[in-house]
């Protein structure tokens, strides 16, 4: 339970000495990526999910006039990136906007998550 307590209390939960590098690097070249790409910032967003609730899809973009395009699809379960393109594969062909169009995966991790640009 996090009570919401003044320093060092406040921090408690925090991992000290054993944070998870890989998932802090994930989350600042993410950082990255969005600073770099306007239509993470301001574009329009379309909701994903498969009817089990495990697989969660973000579609950002301008409007439907441009091909400026990002997918992110996360699994909570990790099962990889194999699982992750099946689901890629999927929501490209049940998404119009997205049917037909190739696509490069330009960022991972783990197997819980997958940044796509189309």
């Amino acid at each position: 339970c996090v009570e919401g307590r003044k320093d060092p209390d406040n921090r408690r939960t925090f991992p000290w000495g054993n944070e998870d590098n890989d998932m802090i690097n994930w989350f600042a070249d993410l950082a990255t990526v969005r600073k770099n790409n306007a239509v993470l910032v301001s574009g329009d967003s379309q909701y994903f999910g498969e009817s089990d609730g495990n697989v969660f899809a973000l579609l950002r973009r301008f409007d439907d006039t441009t091909n400026d395009m990002f997918l992110l699809v996360c699994d909570r379960f990790g099962r990889g990136r194999d699982f992750l393109q099946e689901n890629i594969y999927y929501l490209t062909k049940r998404v119009d906007c997205l049917a037909e169009k190739s696509y490069s995966i330009i960022k991972e991790a783990g197997g819980y998550g997958i940044l796509v640009k189309f």
